[in-house]
């Protein structure tokens, strides 16, 4: 039930661990994982209302990116990463769908240990979450920064017949994900 779950992480009720689907990547340096400013900020805020964060993201090697926005040094004792990887070839379709499906397979092993996810949409990975955790039952939320389905026009990146077919099957399903979540309002 959506409002006990809520009431549960307001009233700092029993504490709950959380699987964090980050659309965003990280970096990893010598002394560990950064972040973007803002977000590791916000982790500070939310980490106490958890047992535990996992937080899945791509991550990348110190030099690695053209440019990094990643100065938040993330040294937050109860939150740990998890790196989801990314596609060996961005542009190929079979090195993607190799990519999802070893993605499936991770999800379906970790969902069932979180007791509720945080998603940022829009992304496969995001809808990958949100499909397994419905299947398992697991309740999820997602943040409502923008609306994800009329954003998916400038998530999307692949042209031509690709962006024909496909492209409609993701705006719908980035639109009917969210509209199934949980939403979380920060202050």
């Amino acid at each position: 039930d959506r409002h006990v779950i809520c009431a549960e992480i307001d009233n700092n009720g029993p504490k709950m661990k959380l699987g964090l689907i980050y659309r965003s990547s990280l970096e990893k340096k010598e002394d560990g994982y950064y972040i973007k400013d803002v977000f590791g900020k916000y982790l500070e805020k939310i980490a106490p209302l958890f047992s535990q964060i996992d937080l899945c993201a791509s991550v990348y090697p110190e030099r690695a990116l053209k440019k990094s926005f990643s100065h938040y040094h993330l040294k937050i004792s109860n939150i740990e990463v998890l790196d989801f990887g990314r596609p060996r070839n961005e542009f190929s379709i079979l090195s993607k769908l190799m990519y999802y499906t070893r993605l499936v397979k991770l999800f379906y092993t970790q969902v069932r240990k979180w007791d509720i996810l945080y998603i940022f949409l829009p992304g496969y990975t995001g809808v990958i979450a949100s499909v397994i955790s419905r299947m398992l039952g697991k309740p999820y939320f997602v943040y409502t920064g923008i609306d994800w389905k009329d954003s998916s026009t400038y998530a999307w990146r692949w042209p031509g017949m690709k962006k024909k077919v496909l492209f409609p099957i993701y705006r719908f399903f980035n639109g009917y994900f969210e509209s199934r979540s949980f939403h979380l309002l920060t202050k």
